[in-house]
């Protein structure tokens, strides 16, 4: 994964409304602190 590919991630994320979050099962809270995490902040990758 990318940082340009998490950096948008992060912005779709955070441009989500209430209920398509609540449809992932993720709150708003919880989206704005993965949306303000910096791009070079990647996720874990896990081999499996």
């Amino acid at each position: 994964m990318t940082a340009l590919t998490v950096w948008s991630e992060r912005r779709a994320l955070a441009r989500m409304d209430v209920s398509r979050l609540k449809d992932m099962g993720i709150s708003p809270q919880d989206a704005a602190i993965e949306a303000a995490r910096p791009f070079w902040d990647l996720p874990a990758q896990t081999c499996g």
